[in-house]
């Protein structure tokens, strides 16, 4: 009998939660590493003319070397519009064991425990239903849908509705707090990490205002630190980091392959080191919308380095929540790749761009384009084309910030320099944006992103 079936059978099961919540996170990364095989596999077998992608990366951070993985993406081909999976049953088997282990701590703590029950039950039955090494591609879907089409569910959504009551469960279990992280069974050195983490989220945590999210939880396995931070977003985007030495990890699944760029953007200063699985991912398996899954890796080498780019990391993070939502809400001012550059500037001026939906987003937009008066807009002007430089260097949203975070009421006024677009559409604009943008910043010192280069 095992150490943690004779506390069990004591009636002790409180006392086997800090255990059941570690092991559950580790199903967690090796569920979403078997999903993302998956997706490999079907895109290998779509392209066999490329070369089988490295799957190092994922199968390190999940802590599953099994040489069985990397053959059954290898291996897999298309007939017919049916994958033909080797060792399928052996990943259902391995699906099905995780599966349980995640939810366990869940339904035994009773965190919603008849609603997930059904649906893991569910999952459970039709991962036993599945038998050979065929998977038409409405079962390649019900594996990985990442959106609640209709009503539709998907073992993706599931794993990530445990993971999210995981972060949840494991902060009412912590047994202190470190500048706001709810922390459990750590070790001495761990104390340093987790504030480096929290001062880096803390810092930006701000911008987010009264959105929900940013939740934060850490705890040890083994030779890991394992802060988990819930992003508050309503669709498949999960951010997993450990730190194991001086190496920190970073798993990141979106259901927005732009958003992950993006993010890998605000990352490369600190040194991201991708994998390859982030490039290549189908979209025939998710209705036209697969999520992305890449992992990152930080080599840092000393603490100073280790402490300065978990800090810069964590900054980031924030500027990941309702970022569709206002990349979508730019473009009828600007193109596509011109929004997310908006949003990318924002995010390096630590303006973020939650402060420009809260006051009105493209209804705050128009209303100054009609403060500047007539002959400075026609009809179907766009702004990226009228005030160009300015546009790109989002300092209109650092106009919605400032004002925002001291509470300060946000107007149309903001924009005052678009009175001057009629007479000059150069560099009077600029400098003038960039004057009210600058004029509007809180006198509070931002710590600059190219930071980690001096330390």
């Amino acid at each position: 009998m095992q150490k943690t079936e004779a506390v069990e059978s004591m009636g002790q099961r409180s006392l086997l939660l800090p255990a059941w919540i570690k092991a559950a996170l580790s199903a967690n990364d090796r569920l979403k590493l078997y999903l993302s095989v998956l997706q490999t596999a079907f895109a290998h077998a779509e392209h066999r003319e490329a070369e089988a992608l490295d799957l190092s990366g994922e199968l390190g951070a999940a802590r599953a070397e099994a040489s069985w993985l990397r053959e059954l993406s290898a291996n897999a081909s298309l007939v017919d519009g049916t994958l033909l999976v080797p060792n399928l049953e052996f990943l259902i088997e391995h699906l099905a064991a995780d599966l349980k282990t995640m939810a366990k701590p869940l339904l035994d703590a009773g965190h919603h425990a008849d609603a997930l029950g059904e649906r893991v039950k569910y999952w459970l039955d039709w991962l036993h239903a599945l038998h050979g090494e065929r998977l038409v591609a409405a079962q390649l879907q019900a594996f990985t849908r990442g959106q609640c089409t209709g009503g539709a569910d998907s073992l993706h959504l599931l794993v990530m509705d445990l993971h999210r009551q995981l972060n949840r469960l494991a902060g009412e279990l912590s047994s202190e707090e470190i500048d706001g992280a709810h922390v459990w069974q750590l070790q001495p050195p761990d104390r340093a990490r987790v504030t480096a983490f929290m001062r880096g989220l803390n810092r930006t945590a701000p911008l987010k205002f009264d959105h929900p999210g940013l939740d934060t939880a850490a705890t040890r396995d083994g030779e890991r630190l394992l802060p988990q931070n819930d992003i508050g977003t309503n669709d498949a985007h999960v951010l997993v980091i450990q730190i194991e030495g001086r190496t920190i990890t970073l798993s990141d699944s979106d259901l927005h392959r732009a958003r992950f760029e993006f993010f890998q953007s605000l990352l490369a200063p600190y040194g991201a080191q991708w994998s390859e699985l982030e490039a290549k991912v189908s979209a025939a398996l998710n209705d036209g919308g697969a999520f992305t899954f890449g992992t990152a890796r930080f080599e840092c080498a000393d603490e100073q380095t280790l402490d300065a780019t978990l800090e810069g990391i964590c900054s980031c993070i924030v500027f990941l929540i309702d970022w569709n939502r206002a990349r979508k809400r730019l473009l009828p001012f600007v193109g596509r790749s011109d929004a997310i550059e908006v949003l990318n500037i924002a995010a390096q001026r630590d303006a973020g761009h939650v402060a420009w939906l809260k006051a009105g987003g493209e209804q705050l937009v128009y209303a100054a384009m009609q403060v500047a008066g007539q002959g400075a807009f026609r009809i179907g002007d766009r702004l990226d084309d009228v005030l160009a430089q300015p546009m790109r260097e989002a300092s209109w949203l650092k106009c919605c910030s400032s004002p925002a975070r001291r509470a300060a009421p946000v107007s149309p006024m903001h924009w005052s320099p678009m009175r001057y677009v009629c007479c000059s559409r150069g560099a009077c604009v600029s400098a003038a944006a960039n004057s009210i943008c600058w004029t509007n910043t809180p006198p509070t010192a931002m710590r600059s992103r190219k930071r980690l280069a001096t330390v």
